[in-house]
């Protein structure tokens, strides 16, 4: 992962981000467990949960099962209840007092080394991260925002006064690392306005032109 993230950097020098989104994918996974060979049907996160687990000789708690998953407590607890369980394919053993049913804070997991099944190849479903999913999107929108409003801010600061479209066509032209919306940017646009940052220009009848003054 690294060295394809340091192979993208190089390729894009530096204007282009990768984001990796591993609630979309998934991957098979070779179980050799004492009492069978298994081909396990995983998600991504689920795939890289067994690998931590993988020649574990003793159990890991879920602060440090989150840590090396690189995940954050909810979606932890996710993956590691799909994997410890459920009722048909718990290839991880879960040890704990709390409810079996249920992840508790205090929990610890290890490979389950006395799981057998009657199919030698099996899917493991997990539930949904579209929420996850979401925060993610949630993420990128704010990241754009903030490099839209810099571009303009900064735009505006060295102009003092642009019209909507050469303003508009400016922030586009500077944005490389992502194709900004139209209607992003003036949403922005007016955002800074609210701000105070910019403000638009009135003619001698008193009307609102086309035209914006950087204030800030």
């Amino acid at each position: 992962q690294s060295h394809f993230e340091a192979f993208y950097q190089e390729q894009h020098s530096g204007k282009k981000k990768i984001q990796w989104q591993f609630t979309l994918g998934d991957a098979e996974v070779h179980g050799i467990f004492p009492k069978g060979t298994y081909r396990l049907s995983v998600t991504t996160l689920q795939a890289v949960a067994l690998s931590v687990l993988n020649s574990q000789a003793t159990p890991l708690g879920l602060d440090e099962m989150s840590q090396r998953i690189g995940t954050d407590e909810e979606v932890t607890k996710r993956i590691l209840h799909s994997l410890s369980c459920n009722p048909k394919y718990r290839v991880v053993k879960k040890q704990g007092a709390g409810n079996p049913k249920t992840i508790n804070n205090d929990d610890t997991f290890i490979a389950n080394e006395k799981f057998t099944s009657k199919s030698k190849r099996f899917t493991i479903p997990m539930a949904s991260l579209d929420n996850v999913g979401q925060a993610i999107k949630n993420k990128v929108v704010e990241d754009r925002s903030y490099l839209i409003d810099a571009s303009v801010v900064r735009t505006m600061k060295a102009r003092k006064r642009m019209t909507h479209h050469a303003l508009v066509s400016e922030v586009a032209n500077q944005l490389q690392t992502f194709n900004a919306r139209v209607g992003d940017i003036k949403r922005r646009i007016e955002n800074l306005i609210e701000r105070e940052y910019l403000a638009r220009r009135e003619d001698g009848d008193g009307q609102w032109t086309k035209e914006y003054d950087y204030l800030a």
